[in-house]
């Protein structure tokens, strides 16, 4: 498995860190926004399988890629508020790289940009879901940290 890579530099494109909203009052934000014109094409930061593709209400047109297992842990990314429902389909092998949709502005979304997610969970757990709280994934972890660990100097070769 090579390195993964951003969808878009974030030394250019952030918009929204991971992290605690409105100072800390807020919901808690499980990934990070780039925000390159929206109808660019978004690349995945991993080759992998399409796990899901649907609509979600906030989220809009999601695209979650499984990675495979490295260190005892299941690797995911996720991709929200993509300008339409299209892509690869469910099952599908994706390459590093490979287009899988363009930055829009679907779900609970206040302007074009790509919500993206990283997760890590135990061997077949899958990604969490926390109804309970703000309804957010909970195998989410810091891009930054996800970057670090698993991406090009830190991560699988």
């Amino acid at each position: 498995m090579a390195a993964f890579v951003w969808p878009f530099d974030p030394a250019v494109y952030v918009t929204s860190e991971y992290g605690p909203r409105d100072g800390g009052a807020g919901s808690f934000h499980e990934g990070i926004d780039l925000a390159p014109a929206a109808g660019t094409p978004m690349p995945a930061a991993g080759a992998g399988i399409v796990e899901s593709n649907y609509y979600h209400t906030n989220f809009g047109n999601l695209i979650i890629l499984f990675h495979g297992t490295f260190s005892g842990k299941d690797l995911r990314t996720l991709y929200a508020h993509r300008e339409a429902l299209s892509g690869p389909s469910v099952g599908s092998p994706v390459a590093q790289g490979q287009i899988i949709g363009a930055v829009g502005n679907s779900g609970a979304s206040f302007g074009a940009h790509l919500h993206f997610e990283t997760h890590v969970s135990e061997v077949g757990a899958g990604i969490v879901w926390n109804t309970a709280n703000d309804g957010g994934y909970r195998t989410a972890i810091n891009p930054r940290e996800f970057m670090a660990l698993y991406g090009e100097g830190g991560g699988p070769n």
